[in-house]
């Protein structure tokens, strides 16, 4: 629809009543003062139609983007809606015979939401029973972007997957408007929607996640318990809730803390699948008691879990061979009567007048060989060690 702006345009000083009577329009008596402090109002995007009571050179209109100029060719003159698009205040100035001078302005309002209102929403995950709260903060605007105005209703509505619906209405202040909202005491998602006059916004929605888990518990899956490290165990905490028997969020962090017997510490991670965490790692080394607590950040942890894990080898033999000059360890037996894994360690420490050396070497179908043909002649102490198994002895080279 085409607004009339009525703008009486006159060099000479004229009373309120001569000015209204010099318009012919019906809908002017809605104006009762036209004068250079006039102001109007307007919807954006439409055309303006000015009526001037006499003839100018130039019309000029200006806002904060920019100004443009327009020559009228007639006193009946319409500033075309592209470029009263930008909402707020428009400057009117007119030039006759080379004067300018500010006549009055025009205020453009936006038009109805338009479209799709857009809508923020956080944070993506909060906690249960309103221990946190949600916000969805929407800026309505028409079809030229502009913000609507303050006083136009949002509807909003939110509905959960466990069948929780609610709705609230919001007015725009100060060009947006918003929701704050919580959860219940079950994890849940909540998808929430809104619309301003006809124009709908995208569904976003939030998840409702479990507090911190009561209680953590540990207990052994699987285990070998012998100080083979080519074998592993693994170990499982129970399923984690919190007091609202909410199972934690999958992908839940979990810090699996192992002390060692000699005191030494190593860190394990893990994440949660349907409220479990599982670990696999390698058996020790050496034979003794390893401690294993499980954390979910430093708020939570499990008792200590103590695993003692026995020595992987139970007997080994040994013999000299002078005419080759070789060591040679034999017959490692394992903790089940078998020959030990290929690979387990064999570990020769040699003290002599010459000083102290240390040399590992690995078994091969339960038996490995030292050379020692290349050792000058002399008297020699020779410690053969085997996980826990030790055997001293002197040999003369």
């Amino acid at each position: 629809m085409i607004r009339f702006l009525f703008i009486i345009l006159s060099l000479l000083i004229m009373s309120c009543h001569d000015s209204t009577n010099e318009l012919s329009v019906d809908d002017m008596k809605e104006f009762q003062h036209i004068d250079r402090d006039f102001h109007y109002t307007s919807d954006a995007g439409e055309d303006l139609v000015l009526y001037l009571s006499e003839a100018v050179n130039k019309i000029k209109l200006s806002n904060g983007f920019g100004e443009w100029w327009f020559k009228p060719n007639s006193n009946a003159f319409t500033i075309p809606g592209k470029y009263l698009e930008y909402s707020g205040h428009y400057a009117l100035t007119y030039v006759k015979e080379d004067a300018s001078l500010e006549y009055g302005s025009i205020i453009v309002i936006s038009g109805k939401a338009y479209d799709r209102v857009e809508s923020f929403i956080g944070p993506k995950t909060v906690w249960p029973d309103g221990m946190q709260d949600a916000m969805v903060f929407s800026v309505p605007r028409d079809s030229f972007k502009n913000a609507i105005e303050d006083g136009r209703i949002v509807d909003y509505s939110l509905t959960t997957n466990q069948g929780r619906s609610e709705s609230d209405l919001d007015t725009v202040n100060f060009l947006y408007s918003y929701m704050q909202f919580s959860g219940d005491r079950k994890s849940e998602r909540i998808l929430v929607g809104l619309e301003s006059q006809d124009a709908q916004s995208r569904e976003q929605s939030i998840d409702v996640v479990a507090h911190w888990p009561e209680k953590i518990d540990l207990s052994i899956l699987e285990i070998y318990p012998f100080s083979d490290n080519r074998q592993r165990f693994k170990l499982s905490t129970n399923q984690l809730i919190d007091q609202f028997g909410n199972t934690v969020a999958d992908g839940t962090f979990v810090k699996f803390i192992l002390t060692h017997q000699n005191g030494s510490q190593s860190i394990h991670h893990g994440y949660t699948i349907e409220g479990k965490s599982t670990l696999t790692i390698p058996n020790p080394k050496e034979p003794g008691s390893i401690f294993i607590k499980a954390c979910v950040g430093n708020k939570v942890c499990s008792i200590p879990l103590n695993i003692d894990f026995k020595s992987n080898v139970s007997s080994f033999k040994w013999r000299y061979d002078k005419d080759s000059r070789d060591l040679i360890v034999y017959d490692v037996i394992g903790a089940l009567s078998q020959k030990v894994p290929d690979g387990t360690t064999v570990r020769f420490s040699i003290k002599s007048a010459m000083g102290e050396s240390d040399i590992d070497l690995v078994t091969d179908d339960g038996a490995c060989i030292y050379g020692l043909g290349t050792l000058p002649s002399g008297e020699y102490e020779i410690e053969i060690t085997v996980v826990d198994k030790i055997e001293k002895i002197k040999l003369n080279i």
